[in-house]
């Protein structure tokens, strides 16, 4: 049973790193500069090809990274500790839906589009 609150833990952590990622590298934060280059490779690519970048995209976008950064937390947790196969399953979709539920709240307190 411990495992599902370790991996639903690692879910929020994944959740809160993906919306402190994203807001550190908007103007004024602390990595501005790499947002800026994003933007500038986003118009260079933007350019070239007529769409958006999608790394760019993938990089800027909040709910984008929360599950990848969940799945490299919960391969790291499963790998290392072994849980039973249903609880890593539990474990694992409660994980991505708590921090699926940072990320809405994150996204919507910031009030940014």
């Amino acid at each position: 049973m411990e495992h599902i609150l370790y991996l639903a833990l690692l879910g929020l952590i994944a959740g809160s790193l993906s919306g402190l990622w994203t807001r550190i590298i908007r103007t004024g934060m602390i990595f501005e500069k790499i947002g800026k280059k994003l933007v500038d490779d986003n118009y260079n690519y933007w350019y070239l090809n007529s769409h958006s970048s999608p790394w760019v995209k993938f990089l800027k976008c909040i709910f984008c990274l929360h599950p990848w950064i969940f799945f490299l937390f919960a391969l790291f947790y499963v790998i290392e500790f072994h849980p039973p196969f249903i609880y890593a399953i539990i474990g694992i979709l409660g994980g991505v839906g708590a921090g699926n539920l940072i990320v809405e709240i994150i996204h919507s307190l910031r009030g940014e589009r």
